[in-house]
C-alpha cells in the first residue's frame, strides 16, 4: 500500500462508527499516520522465513479506534 491509503484508512478510522482495529509494521510513517489513534507496540517472532532456525524478531503497532484496554475484554 501507498502511504496515501495508510492516510486514508486512518481518515476512515476516525469517522467508523464500529470498531476497527489494525496491526502494521511499527515504523515511524505508520505513528505519524495513525497518531490520532490508539496503539500498542508488540513484539512478535516469526519462525516463518527465517535463517538457520532462528525465529527473527520485529515490531508490530496494533491500533484503533478507541482506548486500547477499556473494551478489549483483557485481550490488549
Amino acid at each position: 500500500m501507498e502511504l496515501e491509503e495508510y492516510e486514508r484508512l486512518a481518515a476512515w478510522m476516525s469517522l467508523c462508527w464500529g470498531k476497527v482495529m489494525v496491526s502494521l509494521n511499527d515504523h515511524p510513517d505508520m505513528r505519524r499516520v495513525f497518531a490520532a489513534h490508539s496503539m500498542l507496540s508488540v513484539d512478535v517472532h516469526y519462525d516463518i522465513g527465517s535463517r538457520h532456525g532462528q525465529a527473527q524478531g520485529a515490531c508490530e503497532l496494533v491500533i484503533a479506534n478507541w482506548l486500547i484496554g477499556t473494551a478489549t475484554a483483557g485481550l490488549l
